[in-house]
């Protein structure tokens, strides 16, 4: 895994995320005709936040239960 800089939607929860490669930057990826240019943050609106279960937090949980990634209400 790659990592780089938090864009600001994953800074709310830690400094560094990994870096998505947009599917037409998979050759020169691959290749190596491109380089760390790619190894930015992803654009804020590639990623969606909401509230989950703490379940989702142990690993002692079935985790293929479909409710983990279900959105909750916050109290």
């Amino acid at each position: 895994m790659i990592v780089t800089a938090a864009n600001e939607i994953a800074g709310r929860v830690h400094d560094r995320m990994p870096v998505f490669l947009a599917e037409d930057k998979f050759t020169s990826w691959l290749d190596g005709s491109a380089g760390a240019e790619l190894l930015r943050p992803a654009p804020e609106n590639l990623l969606q936040v909401w509230p989950v279960s703490k379940r989702a937090n142990r690993s002692a949980d079935d985790n293929n239960d479909p409710d983990l990634i279900e959105r909750i209400a916050l109290n």
